[in-house]
């Protein structure tokens, strides 16, 4: 996954283009090098902006790729809302782990698995149409309060028209905790903040709190 340089010939010039190439993909191109000299370093002048290797995949690809979100991307596949997030946000995608699907009764996995409604409305509770990215927006939220130790309170609406309260913190540790309010929910792990949105992984499967 790292970004490497390479150099190709083209046609009619007397110079190799020499491109910045991330998992065999071509991300930019230096049109000018050595732009500057500095006593500090080179400048180079490059065709477009490189961007952080996250930035350069989807939310799709992110749910393909993630052991751990498996069980989602199937029920997300068997919905048939799969093609609503091929947009490019911004949206967020509440991911129930494995493990948090696994704290779900049998019988209402049987259900979502024979119900083509109550799956998609299942999915549709995980799925919101903004850039989620708490522990961002709770870090701006300290730097203009003051107040390292207070508490962000967020709203959003689901796609299924659902209400979720988000309460942030910081613990003891100064660790950022997002606990949506009123459920025994919390979002797990590091989110991930890719090209057309935010993934954040969850402990439990909303609507299913045990």
């Amino acid at each position: 996954n790292d970004i490497t340089i390479s150099s190709r010939n083209v046609g009619g010039q007397s110079h190799p283009l020499v491109d910045i190439v991330h998992s065999n993909q071509i991300v930019a191109t230096i049109l000018t090098p050595d732009a500057a000299l500095r006593l500090n370093g080179v400048v180079h002048v490059v065709s477009q902006p490189i961007l952080a290797p996250s930035l350069l995949v989807s939310v799709l690809q992110v749910l393909q790729s993630t052991a751990e979100f498996s069980t989602f991307y199937e029920y997300l596949q068997q919905s048939g809302l799969e093609g609503a997030l091929q947009n490019p946000g911004p949206q967020t995608v509440l991911v129930p782990t494995n493990e948090a699907f696994g704290l779900v009764s049998q019988s209402t996995h049987n259900v979502w698995r024979s119900n083509g409604n109550a799956l998609r409305e299942m999915v549709k509770r995980h799925l919101l149409e903004e850039n989620l990215a708490v522990e961002a927006l709770y870090k701006r939220h300290v730097v203009a309060s003051g107040e390292g130790n207070s508490t962000l309170e967020l709203s959003v609406h689901s796609l299924a028209g659902a209400l979720l309260r988000i309460n942030v913190m910081s613990d003891e540790n100064n660790l950022i905790k997002a606990m949506i309010e009123n459920k025994n929910v919390s979002m797990v792990g590091t989110a991930f903040i890719v090209s057309n949105g935010v993934l954040q992984g969850l402990n439990r499967v909303l609507g299913s709190e045990t």
